[in-house]
């Protein structure tokens, strides 16, 4: 059946418990993708279907097969100088946005496009957030911080600044709908500054105390001041988005685009306070999760697709395809993170080993496994409880012994055909006028492919 965009079956016991999921992104599968005709982001190869295990003849597949083209390593911040201020150079020379403006990219291929286009969005981002005058210093210094630039004594460093795949995913859209991507610059700039608020805030009300393997900012600066950091990359997120203006978009254009970051802000809330009551709750369905997830992580998803569609056609059936693309993304993305959470490993995801459980968070696997008529309550049970080692311990067992990760990475399997069914209509709108979409389909693959599990 299908709820709030996610679909899940009638009970676990028509699952096969052998299932393994990869998502396909090499160029050899999409030329195979093709003579099929398809359009599919997906290739199937037949498994065993629910009802005659071992038999692939005329069941229906369920493994999603592909070969990893390795992982998208993360670009190392590189200094720009602003007119504002002027960061320090990390790992490479000084690069001033002047520099990318104009500049046509001649590279066609996915990872040549995202190195350039990291290195125009980092260096914008430096600039929105250089310090304005030396007693700022110490605040804009907070920022960089969290963003990744520098230490805690603010000394240059080069460590992950994340993937940046919504800025990406932004300016993906752009191409595939014919438009230089650089023009919307300010636009994908803004949507990273989003995330980063909306992370900066999480760590705080979550009271997570390490993102990517560093303290976070409230842990060394205190809370009062990072929620005044918080605040402020708030602020910047609305004067990105208004340099459009000086891209070349008209006032309603920019208008729209803003309306789209407000409605995106006030979703992120919904889906947190969401995210927080849950906690405090002993019972969560489904339904619950997904409308979460759908503030939590897809607006921001859908809201870059739609807001690179928006800046790149006037066709409104397009563009709601492209937000619907994104929210589906997104969808799959916190699934996939809260799977994460609890069966991959540290190096993966930066948590520490099933820190989800140990804060008793109501993730999609806890979700379901609520849901479970077996191992239902003894779950509640189990969260009601203070999460010593041996009740994390006693969860996981709980969890394998429902199949509970077998059963998400089918959920999953679900999520994702349902974003194949929606790049099959992308792909054959824009077909018709001769634009291909593969590259914006290579980097859904890759943002949602899944690593190994314990």
């Amino acid at each position: 059946m299908w709820t709030g965009g996610l679909w899940f079956p009638p009970n676990r016991h028509s699952l096969d418990s052998g299932f393994r999921l990869w998502w396909s992104v090499n160029p050899g599968w999409r030329k195979a993708r093709r003579h099929r005709g398809s359009g599919a982001t997906l290739t199937v190869q037949g498994g065993r279907g629910s009802g005659n295990k071992g038999d692939s003849h005329g069941s229906t597949p369920d493994v999603l097969s592909c070969r990893n083209l390795g992982s998208d390593k993360t670009l190392l911040p590189i200094g720009a100088r602003s007119s504002r201020g002027e960061l320090p150079i990390i790992d490479g020379p000084t690069i001033d946005i002047e520099e990318c403006k104009g500049t046509k990219m001649a590279n066609t291929t996915l990872e040549a496009l995202l190195a350039d286009w990291r290195i125009m969005v980092e260096t914008s981002l430096r600039e929105h957030l250089a310090s304005p005058e030396p007693v700022l210093d110490p605040y804009m210094g907070m920022m960089h911080y969290h963003m990744g630039w520098v230490d805690r004594e603010f000394r240059p460093i080069a460590r992950s600044v994340g993937k940046r795949s919504r800025p990406l995913l932004l300016l993906l859209a752009c191409r595939t709908l014919g438009l230089d991507a650089e023009k919307a610059l300010p636009a994908a700039v803004s949507v990273e500054l989003l995330h980063a608020y909306s992370l900066l805030h999480d760590d705080i009300e979550d009271g997570d105390e390490y993102r990517r393997h560093s303290p976070t900012v409230w842990k060394i600066w205190g809370i009062p001041q990072a929620i005044n950091v918080g605040d402020g990359l708030f602020g910047c997120t609305f004067r990105a988005m208004a340099e459009l203006h000086g891209t070349g978009f008209g006032s309603d254009t920019v208008a729209v685009a803003m309306s789209m970051l407000i409605d995106t802000s006030i979703a992120l809330t919904e889906g947190q306070f969401l995210d927080i009551d849950f906690e405090q709750r002993t019972r969560l369905s489904l339904d619950d999760y997904t409308r979460m997830v759908q503030g939590k992580t897809a607006a921001l998803f859908g809201t870059c697709l739609a807001c690179g569609a928006h800046l790149s056609t006037n066709d409104g059936p397009m563009r709601e395809r492209f937000r619907q693309l994104g929210e589906q993304t997104g969808i799959a993305y916190q699934m996939l993170d809260d799977i994460n959470g609890i069966w991959a490993d540290e190096d993966d995801t930066g948590k520490a080993p099933h820190q989800d459980i140990r804060r008793r968070k109501k993730s999609f696997p806890i979700a379901l496994a609520f849901a479970d008529r077996d191992i239902g309550e003894r779950m509640v049970a189990l969260y009601s409880r203070d999460m010593t080692a041996e009740n994390v311990e006693a969860t996981l067992v709980l969890l394998a012994a429902a199949g509970i990760k077998e059963r998400c990475l089918h959920l999953y399997g679900r999520q994702l055909d349902a974003i194949r069914q929606t790049q099959e209509e992308i792909e054959h709108a824009l077909h018709l006028e001769g634009r291909p979409v593969d590259l914006l389909e290579e980097f859904i693959g890759r943002l949602l492919s899944v690593p190994d599990l314990r």
